[in-house]
């Protein structure tokens, strides 16, 4: 699939130059083949993580997908867009990448990964000596519907964030409080999933929870292994309606003068596994299951309520 794939290499060609003197023409070097990598993988996920790894690219089959089941165009008859969503049903996402394949998400750890108008990490990682363990905290959010609504039945994981356009300018409120507010325009790409019953407690608020996991390492090694961290989301796309769109507006305030303009791009799917690695080494530091997770989430809230009690 081209959306998926990028040139794979280029080949500049020099013409031999002629000397101006007898005896044998010298001819002209030849440059190497320069490969253009593209970082993601275009394969299924089969359990492997080398060096480096990138996993799937979220923006590329997340478009792919968006692009067939898109709405019932203007001058689309109802047939001819039951066949078309027939086909996106029934069609791979992309040579090497079945409609049912594993895929699996890199999200980074450090603070390149910004998730809202707030700026707040996506991931947090903090390390208890005591332990000898890392915390890994990621952060889910309700999934946008628009217009500020929020969906209580559905959380998601931010990838990433393009920053499209940045301005300031002045303003004033009925006090004549002044404060210069930032005008922003992102897009985000995430993840997004159903929440079960215990997930679904916890988000009911329509606030942000952390899905936390843990990986032990020594002390020894832990300093230069935190800025390597690395989590992998492990899951399939889900059957029906696997992308979505929604656009929010925040307004600005005196005491966060942001104004900010934000659509947010999903694909749905069905996590099952979270991963921590090392991104230098390709070291699986720990696995855990989306049933682990909610199981942890319900011993947490049963301990709360009987302290509450």
């Amino acid at each position: 699939m081209p959306i998926l794939t990028r040139a794979a290499a280029a080949l500049v060609c020099v013409t031999p130059l002629a000397l101006p003197i007898l005896g044998q023409q010298k001819p002209a070097p030849q440059r190497a083949v320069r490969a253009t990598r593209y970082p993601y993988s275009t394969i299924a996920f089969n359990g492997n993580v080398p060096p480096h790894f990138q996993g799937n690219d979220l923006k590329a089959i997340a478009a792919v997908l968006a692009s067939r089941f898109a709405k019932r165009g203007e001058y689309e008859t109802t047939r001819q867009y039951n066949l078309r969503i027939q086909r996106a049903s029934n069609s791979d996402i992309a040579d090497g990448l079945a409609k049912d394949s594993r895929l699996a998400f890199v999200f980074p750890t450090d603070d390149d990964l910004r998730t809202d108008w707030e700026a707040k990490s996506a991931i947090d990682v903090v390390y208890d000596a005591d332990k000898e363990a890392f915390n890994v905290s990621i952060r889910a959010t309700p999934t946008v519907l628009g217009s500020e609504l929020n969906s209580p039945e559905e959380l998601s994981m931010i990838w990433s964030k393009d920053s499209e356009s940045s301005d300031k300018h002045l303003a004033t409120n009925g006090f004549g409080a002044v404060a210069r507010v930032t005008e922003s325009t992102s897009t985000h790409h995430a993840l997004s999933f159903a929440a079960g019953p215990i997930l679904l407690r916890r988000s009911a608020s329509g606030t942000d929870f952390p899905i936390s996991l843990v990986a032990r390492v020594d002390a020894t090694r832990a300093q230069n292994v935190k800025p390597q961290l690395r989590v992998l989301v492990i899951c399939t796309i889900a059957a029906s309606s696997p992308t979505s769109e929604a656009d929010a507006f925040h307004s600005a305030s005196l005491e966060v003068p942001i104004e900010s303009q934000d659509t947010y791009e999903y694909l749905h799917v069905v996590p099952t596994e979270f991963w921590i690695f090392n991104n230098a080494t390709g070291e699986v530091l720990a696995k855990t299951t989306l049933f682990q997770v909610a199981r942890k989430l319900a011993e947490s809230s049963a301990s709360v309520e009987t302290l509450d009690r």
